[in-house]
């Protein structure tokens, strides 16, 4: 009778887990450690540590609830850390160097004696709970013992390895503990929740969001994790130097992170986290800004930063990296092999980041996107599996991946076509300074020379010059081809007799470290709060262009603290990208001509400024929209805000073949915080 109602108030766990041969064991999904040592005469002393970074102990959650030891008086020693202890009501403090906390025994009362031998407990004296003390600074660690010992029932080492495995077992296989066992348990221990306290007390709080233990599923000896990956623990000082990003503003937050060392751990962690029902992320440069991967709390990163593979076979004229690779990178080596490849503007983002959400950059005009050179890619799926995915493997993956490919796995390694040099490698560079008196003169001009011709891109940079103290508009051109050719396309330009800060010939290698003078690689400095908004053009319109101009200036005045913000338009020739037809790749739009990515940035951050700066860029992309040639805001992944509707990131007709392939390669959604693909659409 006992186990039905068991079971069918709770299951039992599938599989025990083997515990008399731990030294040490986690409880509370790594929120504590307990350590068993015998003492002078056998005594057992039990070290807890319980880790400042977990939110359990943060919240003071992961002490065991109000409970009794009914024959055994307890003791506490605390190491580091501040533990707390209510008894008999009272509060009490105890530090290192404080001396012994002592809990006297419950008293028995047995009159009449009763053959279930059930005790009326005297709860004033010796009701008790502890939790480390906020705010926690350190790991709190302590030893705590019981006296007398070897007793039939009672807080040993057996009651102890019992508990904790049991409710190890339970998380591990996300079931909920059942009352009856935790009572059986309890009686073994002699130790019985207090009548005060209501029994879902231990339900809250032994279940947590992760049906998992995630220090310890990471630090499990069985795992055999290869020699040279490595994991760290929020707080720890190797954590964040493998978790920094490039923006903080609404960033994903970690209780650990992995460094895989081989792509045999990834598909193990992915397995693992699968399996446990743990929130993760993986990471190559860190460098994506969508305010949807702040939906992760507390999760698991996955650091592919040393994943740097660079092989280049010149005879196939094939390019393979890592996701470790950044966009700035793989310039020196290819260029000095004599080839050439599209890439994106910035030198820091991951390479294959950069191709999974399509890859739009100044050569796209020529090659086409970055995605469109891509051969192949190894991918582990939701599943564990290593798959090798091309065009004639797994062709509708391959389809979805190029354009939305961080929603269907984690790619270890990437292929793509790389071509020889054009006109040796050189390029025509010309950058200008455009007075605020001159800029309805310039961008009326650049309006003009709309399409652009295949070769030819510009960047144009509105932001704040601290020297003259005014807004200015900074424009960069860059020609793949001759000097002569590039002056002739330029001329409505060139005519304008503009103060020019750089008209030279570089190697295309050369080309993104001299953009701005060198502001395209400073602008990669981690660890800053930047709010972006983008969108998609498909129309140019200098008018609009202007009017955003003047509002910049004016926000500049109001919010003199923001000044560091700007707003790039990339105006990206689309001849080869326009070249391949629309149901190619996941890629939603190929008519796109030019983007706006306005990067908004303060000195000072408060929710008056924050909400500030949030107000101007939904207002800004408003006003840029409602001339793109779009008939509503329009972007695409790797550029979106997070705000957006899927179909504004994805396309309408993109998404019912997203979300069904999704369905297939990923039905629990765990690869959903980079602007997650639903199962199902509409």
């Amino acid at each position: 009778m006992v186990r039905t109602w068991q079971l069918w108030l709770s299951p039992r766990p599938v599989r025990r887990t083997e515990t008399p041969s731990e030294p040490r064991m986690l409880s509370q999904n790594g929120a504590a450690l307990f350590e068993f040592h015998y003492e002078h005469d056998d005594q057992l002393v039990v070290r807890e540590t319980h880790y400042a970074e977990n939110k359990l102990v943060q919240d003071g959650r992961s002490g065991p609830p109000l409970h009794i030891h009914c024959g055994q008086t307890e003791y506490f020693q605390v190491e580091s850390g501040t533990l707390a202890v209510i008894r008999n009501g009272k509060k009490s403090i105890l530090a290192k160097g404080g001396g012994i906390i002592k809990i006297l025994p419950g008293t028995r009362y047995r009159s009449p004696p009763l053959s279930t031998q059930i005790r009326r407990i005297d709860k004033s004296r010796c009701s008790h709970r502890f939790w480390a003390e906020a705010p926690v600074a350190e790991d709190l660690v302590f030893r705590v013992w019981a006296e007398p010992q070897n007793l039939d029932r009672g807080f040993d080492e057996a009651f102890l390895r019992n508990y904790l495995g049991y409710l190890r077992d339970c998380e591990d296989q996300n079931i909920q503990p059942s009352v009856f066992q935790l009572a059986l348990l309890g009686w073994s221990g002699d130790t019985l929740l207090s009548p005060s306290c209501p029994i879902n007390a231990i339900a809250l709080n032994i279940s947590q969001p992760h049906s998992a233990n995630l220090r310890y599923l990471l630090t499990n000896e069985e795992h055999r994790w290869s020699f040279n990956t490595s994991i760290n623990f929020a707080g720890s000082s190797d954590f964040f130097a493998s978790t920094e990003r490039w923006t903080t503003f609404s960033a994903p937050t970690y209780a650990a992170v992995i460094s895989p060392g081989t792509e045999e751990d990834v598909a193990k962690i992915i397995k693992l986290a699968t399996m446990h029902n743990i929130p993760f992320l993986a990471t190559g440069a860190r460098h994506g800004y969508t305010t949807t991967l702040g939906e992760l709390h507390n999760g698991l990163a996955i650091d592919l930063s040393h994943f740097k593979e660079f092989e280049l076979d010149a005879d196939a004229k094939t390019l393979t990296v890592g996701p470790g690779v950044t966009v700035g990178e793989i310039f020196d080596p290819l260029f000095s092999a004599g080839f050439e490849i599209q890439t994106g503007s910035a030198p820091c983002p991951s390479f294959i980041g950069v191709t999974l959400g399509g890859g739009v950059g100044r050569f796209q005009g020529v090659y086409g996107l970055l995605s469109d050179a891509l051969i192949s890619v190894r991918l582990i799926t939701a599943n564990g599996e290593v798959l090798e995915v091309s065009r004639n493997r797994y062709p509708d993956l391959f389809w979805a991946i190029r354009g939305a490919g961080a929603n269907f796995g984690v790619v270890t390694s990437a292929t793509y076509s790389v071509y020889p040099l054009t006109n040796n490698g050189d390029m025509f560079i010309a950058e200008f300074i455009v007075p605020p008196r001159r800029w309805s003169e310039y961008l009326r001009k650049m309006e003009s020379m709309s399409p652009l011709p295949a070769e030819l891109s510009s960047l144009l940079l509105n932001s704040f010059n601290t020297t003259t103290n005014q807004t200015q508009l900074y424009a960069h051109w860059a020609y793949k081809g001759t000097e002569t050719d590039a002056r002739k396309h330029l001329s409505p330009i060139l005519n304008m007799n503009l103060t020019a800060t750089q008209m030279r010939v570089l190697p295309w290698n050369r080309l993104v470290e001299n953009t701005f003078a060198g502001a395209a690689v400073t602008v990669c400095e981690p660890n800053t709060n930047r709010n972006l908004y983008t969108l998609s053009m498909r129309n140019y319109s200098a008018s609009t262009w202007e009017a955003v101009s003047s509002k910049l200036a004016t926000f500049y005045t109001q919010y003199p603290q923001a000044r560091s913000s700007s707003l790039l338009y990339e105006f990206f020739p689309n001849q080869a990208m326009a070249a391949i037809p629309q149901d190619e790749t996941a890629v939603p739009r190929r008519d796109t001509t030019a983007y706006i990515n306005l990067i908004l940035t303060s000195s000072i951050h408060n929710s008056e400024t924050d909400n500030a700066l949030a107000r101007f860029g939904e207002e800004i992309r408003r006003d840029v929209a409602a001339t793109s040639g779009y008939p509503e805001i329009t972007t695409f992944v790797n550029y979106a805000h997070g705000d957006e509707k899927l179909d504004q990131i994805y396309g309408k007709n993109k998404l019912a073949r997203l979300a069904a392939l999704k369905k297939i390669w990923d039905p629990k959604e765990i690869f959903s915080f980079n602007n997650g693909l639903p199962t199902r659409y509409p």
